[in-house]
């Protein structure tokens, strides 16, 4: 794929990754209303960065073009708990493409540079969800050799999706 370079992210890197991020949460809140992102988000990602960027089990790579970041890939090493005999796995949690650069090669580049990634960890295959409304990334993962397993289904308790009270988790590094 000619003009695009495929890096590693780094710090300098937290701007443009913000606003990139920003996008994608924005349109992962347009396909599905319970993914629209909270209103620290953006800081939580910020807060995060520098140690995704720094832990050795996880893979933060970026696609830039002309200088500009334009996609984005975040996974982590993992495995399934003992009881299976499936081996550690690359579980990309983040993927996207600024739609500006989609459907000219970068998403299959950013995907080929996260499975060499994987085979340097030793992982033996990449896990991920996607929304059940994203057709264009269904498709795409579809087109990498991808297949469903496991099909996630959500329940709402009080008979209609209420938000927690609270976040849960994590508040960020300070």
């Amino acid at each position: 794929m000619k003009d695009i370079d495929i890096r590693n992210a780094s710090l300098t890197d937290a701007d443009a990754l913000s606003s990139l991020w920003s996008r994608f949460l924005r349109e992962q809140g347009t396909l599905d209303p319970k993914l629209a992102p909270s209103a620290d988000a953006v800081e939580r990602f910020r807060a995060d960065l520098p140690e995704w960027i720094h832990d050795t089990t996880r893979v933060v790579v970026v696609g830039e073009r002309r200088g500009e970041i334009v996609a984005f890939v975040s996974a982590l090493l993992w495995s399934l708990p003992p009881i299976f005999e499936a081996g550690p796995e690359l579980y990309v949690e983040y993927f996207y493409v600024d739609e500006s650069h989609r459907r000219d090669g970068i998403g299959t580049a950013m995907f080929e540079a996260a499975k060499r990634r994987a085979e340097e960890m030793g992982a033996g295959r990449i896990r991920l969800a996607v929304a059940d409304e994203n057709e264009t990334g269904k498709k795409f993962w579809t087109s990498v050799g991808g297949r469903t397993v496991v099909r996630e289904i959500v329940v709402p308790v009080h008979g209609a999706d209420v938000p927690p009270k609270a976040p849960l988790g994590f508040t960020g590094n300070q």
